[in-house]
C-alpha cells in the first residue's frame, strides 16, 4: 500500500519528471529513501518494475528535491500492477514542471 506518492526533480531542465512511492524518510540527512515508478513523464498509466528491475529503480534522494506530493495512483485491471494518477494531478505537475523549468 502506497503512503505517499510525489514529483522529484533532481536536476533544473530535466526533460521528464517522476512519480514514486516515498519509502522511507530519514529527517536527520534530509532524505528519503524511493521506489520510482515507470515509465517516466506523463503516461496514461504507471507500474512499479519487475523484481529483476527494482535494484534500479530505488535509490535515496534529497528531501528538497521532492517538489510535489499527489494523491497516490489508482490501480486499474485485475492485476493491480498498473497504477494512474489523477487527471488534476496530472495537470498541476505539468504546470510546476514548465514553471521549474522556465517553458
Amino acid at each position: 500500500m502506497m503512503e505517499t506518492c510525489s514529483l522529484f526533480q533532481e536536476q533544473r531542465e530535466a526533460s521528464s519528471w517522476n512519480v514514486f512511492d516515498l519509502a522511507t524518510v530519514r529527517n536527520e540527512l534530509h532524505e528519503g529513501t524511493v521506489n520510482f515508478m515507470l515509465p517516466h513523464g506523463p503516461s496514461s498509466g504507471y507500474c512499479f518494475p519487475d523484481r529483476k528491475q527494482q535494484a534500479y529503480h530505488a535509490c535515496s534522494v534529497q528531501l528538497h528535491s521532492i517538489l510535489k506530493t499527489i494523491h497516490p495512483p489508482l490501480s486499474v485491471g485485475a492485476s493491480a500492477r498498473v497504477h494512474y494518477i489523477l487527471d488534476a494531478d496530472t495537470k498541476s505537475i505539468e504546470q510546476l514542471f514548465s514553471a521549474y523549468n522556465g517553458l
